[in-house]
C-alpha cells in the first residue's frame, strides 16, 4: 500500500469509526481497475426473505461439511473503496483477534477494464449466481483474505494420517528395550508415540496450521491378498474417504494421481546402480607408469625437446678460436655438441647447474635453464606424490547398459511402482526383488546378484545398508520419483500451503537432516577405470618457465654476437705465461699459404703442444684445465687427451687427407 493510500485508510476509518456506516468512507480506486457503480453491484443478488434490505451472502463455514450459510450483507457490501468486512459476520464481528483483511479496503470491479490493467482481481464466492470480481490492489491494498480462507481450512481440525508401516527412520517406534522397530506391518508395535523423519515433519506442519494428528494404520482390505504395498493401500484409503492423508516416503506416479492429489513435492528421490566395490589395480605396468603420470606426454616430449636446445646453444655461445676448414679436427664440433647437451642433462636431473667455468653468454642461458628446473622437479615431485598416493579402481560393468549387454542380474525390493517403472525402462533386464535392502545386499556379496537397484535417499538415511563400505554406486541416475503425500481434496489446498512455507523455511531439511547419520563410505559414482581427479601437468601449465628460458636464450645469444663476449670467465688468475697457456694453448694462422702436408704436420705439432700446455697447467694450477680459446673442448679431460693422440696417429697413417 502506498503512502496516499495509507493517510486515505486512516482518514475514512476515523470516519467510519465516528459515523458507524460503511457508506461514509470514500477511497479512490484506480481509474484503470475501476469500482462498479452503486446501482450495478447486486442487481441480481438474492435478497434474503425476511429481510428485504439484506444481501443473502452464501459463506461455507466449514469446509469439511461443504455446508454454505446465509448471511444478512448490507446493499452497499463491495460499493467503492472501503473495508467492508469490518465488524461483518462470521469474520469480522469479534471484539479482539480480527483477521488482517478485516480492516482492508476493496471493491467489486469491472472485469472487462480490470483485464487491460496491471491490478489483481478474484472473482467472488460469495453470491453464487452473480459474477462478481473484488480487488484489493485497485484501492491499494494487499489481499489477505485468500490466504485466511485457505489456513483456516485446518484451524481446529484432527486429521487422520495414514502411516503404511513402521519403517525405520522413516516412521517406528521403539521396543521394550528402547532400541528401534526396523520394521513391522503393525504401527501400534512397541511403545511410545510414533517417532521418525514423517511423523516429526507433520507434527511441525500441525503447529503452523492449528490443527491435530491422529495416526490410523492403513485397512487391510485396501493392499491384503493385492499385487501391490500397504503404501499403494494408504493412497486407496485416502481416495475412498476412509483418511484424510497419509505420511511416508510416498512416490508420486501418474496411476496413484488418477486415484487422489499429493501434496507439493519435497523430494526427489534418485536411484543409482549399485556395484561391488573392486579392489584396487596394483599390476606391475601401471605401478612403474606412475613415474610418468605427473605429466602429458607432450610436456615430456617438450621438456626432452628443450634439454637438446640447451645442450646445442651451451656449445654456440662457448668461447672457441676462429679455425679454417682445413684445419678444424673432424668431430670436434659434434664431440662438443654431445658433451654439453649430457651436461644439460645432469644438470637437468640434478636439479642445478653445477659448474661455474662458463662464459657471460653461457651464465645468461644458465641463469634461465635453472630457474626452468626448479620449476620443472618442483612441480613433478609434487604431482608424483600425489599420484603414488592414489589408488586405480576397474569395475566389470559401467552402467545399466554393461548390465543387459552382459545380461545381469539385477536386485531391487520388493516394489509394485518400482517393478512398474523398471519393467517399462528396461523390459529386457534380468531382475529379482527382495523384501529389504539387507536381503538384496546379502545376495549381491555372495555373488548371487551382480548389481543391485538402490536410491540414493535409501542409502544416506540407512546405516546398515553401509557395512563394511565394499559397495559403490556407479553411472548415471536409473530413475527417479518425486516424493508426496496423498491427500484429500478438502483439506489438500490449505497443508499445501502450509508445507511451501514450511519447505521455503528449510523445516524438512532440518528434520531430515536430525535422521541422517554422518557418512563414514567413500560413495562415489565412476566409469571404468577410476583413480582420484588428479589433473596432469600440461605445456600450457609451463608456458611461463619455458618463455623465460626463451629469453634467456636469446639474451646469451646477443651477449655472444652482439657484443662480443664469449670467453670463460676464469675463478682464478694465474701468472701471465700460465695463463696465456692455460686459456689459449694454440693458435692458428689462417691466411697461411703452405703446403697442405705442412698444414697437416703443423696441426699435429700443435696438437701435441697442446697436450704438453695441458698437463703443465694441471700441474701449475692444481685444477681443471681451462681453455678459453679451446676449439675441441671447454674442461679438458683424459678422454680429450686420449680422443687427440688418436687422430694424430690417425693423420700419420693417412697421408694426404685434408681435414
Amino acid at each position: 500500500m502506498n503512502l496516499s493510500n495509507k493517510y486515505n485508510f486512516l482518514y475514512s476509518f476515523i470516519l467510519y469509526q465516528s459515523s458507524g456506516s460503511i457508506s461514509a468512507l470514500n477511497l479512490q480506486a484506480n481509474p484503470d481497475c475501476p469500482c462498479i457503480d452503486a446501482d450495478l453491484v447486486h442487481i441480481h443478488t438474492n435478497r434474503i426473505k425476511s429481510h428485504d434490505s439484506c444481501l443473502d451472502a452464501k459463506i461455507e463455514i466449514d469446509k469439511f461439511s461443504n455446508i454454505q450459510e446465509s448471511f444478512c450483507y448490507p446493499e452497499d457490501y463491495g460499493v467503492g473503496c472501503s473495508p467492508h468486512d469490518f465488524n461483518i459476520e462470521p469474520f469480522c464481528d469479534k471484539q479482539s483477534d480480527l483477521p488482517d483483511f478485516c480492516s482492508k479496503s476493496w471493491c467489486y470491479v469491472d472485469q472487462e477494464k480490470c483485464k487491460s490493467s496491471t491490478m489483481t482481481y478474484a472473482k467472488s464466492a460469495f453470491f453464487p449466481g452473480d459474477d462478481l470480481f473484488y480487488s484489493y490492489d485497485t484501492c491499494g491494498f494487499e489481499n489477505t483474505f485468500k490466504e485466511f480462507s485457505v489456513t483456516r481450512e485446518l484451524k481446529g481440525r484432527t486429521l487422520k494420517v495414514g502411516i503404511p508401516a513402521l519403517f525405520y527412520p522413516d516412521h517406528y517406534r521403539l521396543d521394550e528395550n528402547g532400541d528401534p522397530i526396523f520394521w513391522s506391518q503393525e504401527i501400534d508395535a512397541g511403545v511410545g508415540d510414533l517417532l521418525g523423519i514423517y511423523p516429526d515433519y507433520i507434527r511441525k506442519l500441525a503447529i503452523r496450521g492449528d490443527f491435530k494428528v491422529e495416526f490410523r494404520s492403513v485397512s487391510p482390505g485396501s493392499y491384503v491378498g493385492k499385487d501391490w504395498t500397504s503404501w499403494t493401500g494408504c493412497v486407496i484409503d485416502v481416495g475412498n474417504g476412509i483418511l484424510d492423508m497419509c505420511a511416508g516416503n510416498f512416490w508420486e506416479t501418474s496411476e496413484r494421481r488418477s486415484i487422489v492429489h499429493f501434496t507439493t513435492s519435497f523430494l526427489n528421490e534418485m536411484y543409482f546402480m549399485m556395484v561391488p566395490k573392486p579392489k584396487p589395480k596394483q599390476d606391475l605396468l601401471t605401478e612403474l607408469g606412475l613415474i610418468f603420470k605427473p605429466f602429458t606426454t607432450q610436456l615430456w616430449f617438450v621438456i626432452a625437446s628443450v634439454t637438446f636446445l640447451v645442450g646445442i646453444t651451451y656449445t654456440v655461445l662457448g668461447s672457441h678460436s676462429k679455425i679454417s676448414s682445413t684445419t678444424r679436427i673432424s668431430g670436434t664440433s659434434f664431440h662438443l655438441c654431445i658433451s654439453n647437451t649430457y651436461f644439460a642433462w645432469t644438470e637437468l636431473v640434478q636439479g642445478a647447474d653445477k659448474s661455474d667455468k662458463k662464459t657471460v653468454a653461457q651464465r645468461s642461458l644458465a641463469l634461465s635453464w635453472s630457474f626452468f628446473i626448479l620449476i620443472i622437479v618442483a612441480a613433478y615431485t609434487a604431482n608424483l606424490a600425489a599420484f603414488l598416493g592414489s589408488q586405480s579402481f576397474v569395475f566389470d560393468m559401467e552402467n545399466i547398459d554393461d548390465c543387459l549387454n552382459q545380461d545381469c542380474l539385477m536386485c531391487h525390493t520388493t516394489s509394485s511402482v518400482l517393478n512398474s517403472v523398471v519393467e517399462s525402462m528396461y523390459p529386457s533386464l534380468r531382475r529379482e526383488s527382495y523384501d529389504n535392502v539387507s536381503e538384496a545386499l546379502d545376495a549381491m556379496k555372495n555373488g548371487h546378484c551382480d548389481a543391485l537397484m538402490l536410491s540414493e535417499y535409501n542409502w544416506n538415511i540407512n546405516k546398515m545398508v553401509w557395512r563394511e563400505c565394499e559397495t559403490t554406486f556407479i553411472g548415471k541416475p536409473l530413475f527417479s520419483f518425486k516424493v508426496g503425500w496423498p491427500i484429500s481434496d478438502s483439506i489438500a489446498k490449505s497443508l499445501s500451503f502450509f508445507m511451501s512455507e514450511s519447505l521455503d523455511n528449510g523445516e524438512f531439511t532440518r528434520v531430515l537432516d536430525t535422521y541422517t547419520p554422518p557418512q563414514n563410505c567413500n560413495l562415489f559414482t565412476g566409469l571404468g577405470e577410476i583413480r582420484r581427479s588428479i589433473p596432469q601437468l600440461t605445456v600450457a601449465a609451463m608456458a611461463g618457465p619455458l618463455i623465460i628460458l626463451s629469453l634467456g636464450i636469446v639474451f646469451g645469444l646477443v651477449i655472444k654476437f652482439g657484443f662480443g663476449y664469449g670467453k670463460e670467465v676464469s675463478p682464478s688468475k694465474a701468472s701471465n705465461r700460465d695463463e696465456n697457456i692455460c686459456t689459449d694453448p694454440f693458435r692458428i694462422d689462417d691466411t697461411s699459404n703452405e703446403s697442405e702436408s705442412s698444414d697437416i704436420e703443423r696441426t699435429n705439432t700443435t696438437k701435441l703442444s697442446y697436450i704438453d700446455d695441458t698437463l703443465n697447467c694441471s700441474e701449475l694450477s692444481g685444477t681443471e684445465c681451462i681453455h678459453g680459446n679451446d676449439p675441441f673442448h671447454q674442461n679438458s679431460s683424459a678422454l680429450d687427451l686420449e680422443f687427440m693422440i688418436e687422430e694424430i696417429s690417425r693423420e700419420k697413417m693417412s697421408v694426404g687427407t685434408i681435414y
